[in-house]
């Protein structure tokens, strides 16, 4: 019986031990499972709080495009890429007209046309097809809740504007629910402090305060880094538990665990617009940004855009669950149900194609969410603003130089 009983414990140990090592290699192997608020905090300092607050800060959306000015980057295939914007925020175009926009785009990366030129992007594709002006209020990062607010604050610039689009690229339903941006994105901007959903509300970004020094800064982004929806563990003793943990949070059931299946064919958001949690957050802004359109007489249009091609359904879930719950003055679009060339439709990084590394959308791409989402308009609109019709997208403006 001792002999036993000394067999069964030594088992028992090897097995703990085996699985300790397993868990401790598992920050090796994911690096992102675990909470990493040293890494990021440890590049907080007093010359950083002051350059974001000289330029880029906004104590409302977190961060936001300022103008006139232009940037010069690569994009991911290393062709040189200009970035024009205006003194309202808003991407230039050739013949870009604010003062006579009549649509109005907000959105993500996506929706700025980032890393394909002005007159390449969606916005300006459009502008082309309906022949009216539109401006281009989408920024790289945001998430609706930011889309949303950027609309209230730039609304009153453009007297004319009688439609607002708000692109939500499928993996922005992540972000909508996230209030410090690297607790998302690893590789996020340290001082992305950020409004979010929280209960069917707009939970602010706490504003200038949160910046006044490195101490104040912290303790915003600890209690980001506890409290998030994307919040994860410390990796400690018992490294199993730790690995446990982990495996519950909804970082890895949500976002991880769905970028390993995607690669047998299961749509990669769709655990996310099929969850409760997610749905009421959605619903709850989609009302807000329905009923703000109702009180500025414009007509609120909300187009999901497939991040690549491996998730072209997960949105088509969402809309067809939840048409009856929202307002039906929203006009709902799902370019993942257009006719696209899903090989076609993101910028492949050559330097990296063994690897498949995606890029943003094409030129080709973007063409193609012109083409749905101006297919959408001249279809839908005229049943829903019949008092006061869209002049039936005609031109009467004169174009001038950007605002």
């Amino acid at each position: 019986m001792p002999r036993k009983l000394i067999f069964y414990l030594i088992l028992i140990g090897f097995l703990v031990v085996i699985f300790e090592i397993a868990g401790y290699l598992s920050r090796f192997i994911d690096d992102d499972m675990y909470d990493y608020r040293e890494q990021i905090l440890a590049k907080v300092d007093e010359v950083g709080l002051a350059e974001i607050k000289r330029g880029g800060l906004d104590p409302e959306l977190g961060w936001k495009p300022y103008g006139p000015r232009v940037i010069d980057d690569d994009n991911c295939q290393g062709t040189p890429v200009e970035y024009a914007f205006d003194r309202l925020g808003a991407r230039a175009y050739s013949g870009y007209d604010g003062a006579s926009a009549e649509i109005i785009v907000i959105g993500d990366s996506y929706s700025l046309g980032y890393e394909v030129a002005g007159d390449d992007a969606y916005a300006a594709r459009l502008s082309r097809i309906l022949d009216v002006s539109v401006a281009n209020h989408a920024f790289g990062g945001y998430g609706p809740v930011q889309a949303f607010l950027s609309l209230k604050q730039n609304i009153d610039h453009y007297p004319r504007v009688r439609i607002a689009i708000l692109g939500i690229m499928y993996e922005n339903i992540f972000r909508m629910v996230n209030s410090y941006r690297p607790l998302l994105i690893t590789k996020g901007t340290t001082y992305a402090l950020k409004p979010y959903m929280e209960a069917g509300d707009i939970e602010p970004h706490p504003g200038y305060g949160a910046f006044e020094g490195v101490d104040t800064f912290k303790r915003y982004a600890n209690d980001a880094f506890d409290n998030d929806f994307w919040a994860r563990p410390p990796q400690r003793f018992p490294f199993f538990v730790s690995f446990i943990q982990a495996a519950g949070t909804n970082f890895f059931f949500y976002k991880k665990l769905p970028r390993k299946i995607r690669k047998i064919g299961l749509p990669e958001f769709a655990l996310a617009f099929r969850s409760n949690k997610f749905g009421q957050e959605l619903n709850a802004l989609l009302g807000l940004y329905a009923e703000f359109a109702k009180r500025r007489n414009i007509v609120p249009v909300v187009i999901f855009i497939p991040r690549d091609k491996f998730d072209t359904r997960s949105a088509a879930y969402f809309i067809d669950k939840n048409r009856q719950r929202l307002s039906e003055n929203l006009l709902i679009g799902d370019v993942g149900s257009a006719t696209i060339d899903w090989e076609r439709y993101n910028l492949l990084d050559a330097r990296e194609a063994d690897n498949i590394r995606f890029c943003h959308p094409s030129p080709y791409a973007h063409q193609k969410i012109a083409e749905f989402i101006a297919e959408l308009l001249k279809t839908a609109i005229p049943g829903q603003i019949e008092a006061q019709p869209l002049r039936s997208f005609a031109s009467d403006h004169t174009a001038g130089p950007p605002l």
